[in-house]
């Protein structure tokens, strides 16, 4: 079954008034867990706002923003060419239903997305998500799921720390879900 991992990063945790400066999509397949192809994208903002503790942990991507550093499948856009962007990624939206992969995919990334207008309601979304941290979850230690950082721990992975760029993050959950679905 194909997938979407999918991760953004923004500039805090408002819909309204913060902003998505990164958004990545992979799809892979659940036969071997790999990545067939990749959108990443920056938002070029014209002035950018957020909550400090977002604009500090981003401070770097922010600079390559404006920078535009060429990075290999990175895109530069302002943010009225984002959904665009996106739809074309998903040639046959019309005809299939997407699943997607991500933590706090549910709950923060498509609303966020939704909010600012980039997920065309053409997009049909499963409404079910994989969120890996149901499977490294520990419900005798855990009083909540756990982070994605304690996922990557929890799996064995030699680097558990999160970099916090949506095209990492959205590899972890691949890597992720292919570590405990492959090992069975």
């Amino acid at each position: 079954m194909l997938f979407y991992s999918l991760d953004i990063e923004t500039t805090g945790l408002d819909f309204e008034n913060d902003q998505i400066l990164e958004i990545a999509i992979i799809e892979a397949d659940t036969a071997d867990f790999k990545e067939k192809r990749s959108l990443c994208l920056r938002i070029v903002h014209d002035m950018i706002r957020g909550q400090m503790p977002a604009l500090i942990m981003n401070q770097e991507l922010i600079k390559k923003i404006y920078m535009r550093t060429p990075e290999e499948g990175v895109k530069y856009l302002k943010p009225d060419k984002v959904s665009e962007e996106i739809m074309n990624f998903f040639p046959d939206s019309l005809l299939d239903t997407h699943t997607f992969a991500g933590k706090n995919l549910a709950s923060f990334d498509i609303p966020f997305l939704r909010a600012k207008g980039y997920l065309d309601d053409m997009l049909k979304i499963h409404r079910r998500y994989l969120d890996p941290s149901i499977l490294y979850w520990n419900p005798n230690e855990d009083e909540s799921l756990p982070n994605l950082e304690t996922c990557k721990k929890r799996a064995g992975f030699k680097n558990h720390r999160v970099v916090h760029s949506a095209l990492d993050d959205a590899r972890d959950i691949i890597h992720l879900l292919g570590s405990h679905f492959l090992s069975k």
